[in-house]
């Protein structure tokens, strides 16, 4: 019968809590696939604080995922006592808290190396991300581009003047005075509950799998930039250091990677590394060589940046090396 719907089981749901909760199961189970993400990259809400909360909620979950005549009307006795959608304090703070934790992730994506700019900048977008996930949990839209781009302006005029301002309360108050219902998907129940059978479970789970990895995948390039690992030398003194910066190239197959990709391409670059020009000798080539080889020997570069000494002494003898091949074949013609 039409107007006549079967909702999800909420022993289902709770069931459904219970195996995995932490990763937002039972959501994914009430077709609430943002809030199944949330809860999965905040491991269960932080820690499973806001999993924890859920067992209270979940009966309100399935009345609301079935879209039955009840939760009909409640919804529209709400919308009569309140013209504009209420702003849960509770909501607020896990608003402000999942914003922080995406500000963390996306400015961990710029090395210490670049401008700050570039930071402050991710960091904005992932605070206001963060925040406006969480906002439309409760189906309120609001006029998010424009507290975007007043974010970013609050981000250039704290750059500039080198003052630290509290942009996470200015989106809130953003949030709060542009929120409105979102009422596209209400206007016939049947075509909602008809909608939401069409997605397949399996483009579902596509999704949601993607959107986690995609999430995970930006946590390990901060943890690349950022990572710190220690190490106690022979001395007893122990050594901190980031991964980006020391681990570089430290296995065989990598170095022999490297040398294939960064040594010389044709005989006019290899003597042009040697400083040498077409035409030269080989023993033009051989003294070229040895005077450079003095020269950047690591013993005697002490004081410079060993890193860079090591680069330059690989490239002269990827550069010596190429040309001598290049003689030894034109011998053997």
């Amino acid at each position: 019968m039409k107007g006549t719907t079967k909702g999800p089981s909420t022993l289902k749901a709770y069931l459904m809590y219970f195996i995995g909760g932490l990763v937002g199961l039972h959501h994914f189970y009430l077709g609430r696939d943002l809030e199944a993400f949330l809860t999965c990259v905040t491991f269960g809400g932080f820690f499973g604080f806001r999993c924890f909360l859920d067992i209270f909620y979940i009966p309100q979950y399935c009345l609301e995922a079935s879209q039955s005549k009840e939760y009909k009307e409640l919804i529209n006795k709400q919308k009569i006592v309140y013209p504009k959608p209420r702003f849960s304090f509770t909501r607020g703070i896990f608003m402000s808290a999942v914003g922080q934790y995406f500000a963390f992730i996306l400015s961990c994506l710029v090395p210490q190396t670049y401008p700050i700019f570039l930071t402050e900048f991710l960091s904005t977008t992932g605070l206001v991300l963060g925040m406006y996930l969480v906002f439309r949990l409760d189906k309120q839209k609001c006029k998010i581009l424009i507290v975007y781009i007043i974010s970013l302006l609050l981000t250039i005029v704290g750059f500039i003047t080198n003052i630290t301002l509290p942009i996470f309360i200015i989106i809130l108050l953003g949030f709060h005075f542009t929120r409105e219902y979102d009422d596209k998907d209400e206007n016939d129940e049947n075509e909602v509950i008809s909608n939401k059978k069409k997605k397949s479970i399996f483009f579902r789970l596509f999704i949601l799998f993607l959107s986690t990895t995609i999430f995970f995948s930006v946590c390990l390039i901060g943890c690349w930039n950022y990572g710190t690992v220690c190490d106690v030398d022979q001395n007893g003194e122990v050594n901190c250091h980031r991964f980006s910066d020391n681990i570089r190239f430290d296995y065989n197959f990598w170095k022999e990677l490297n040398k294939m990709t960064s040594g010389p391409r044709s005989e006019s670059q290899a003597l042009e590394i040697l400083g040498l020009q077409k035409g030269a000798t080989q023993s033009q080539i051989k003294k070229a060589y040895h005077n450079l080889a003095k020269k950047y020997h690591p013993d005697k570069n002490q004081k410079e940046n060993m890193e860079d000494i090591n680069e330059k002494m690989e490239k002269i003898n990827n550069a010596y090396g190429y040309l001598m091949k290049i003689a030894k074949q034109k011998k053997s013609r």
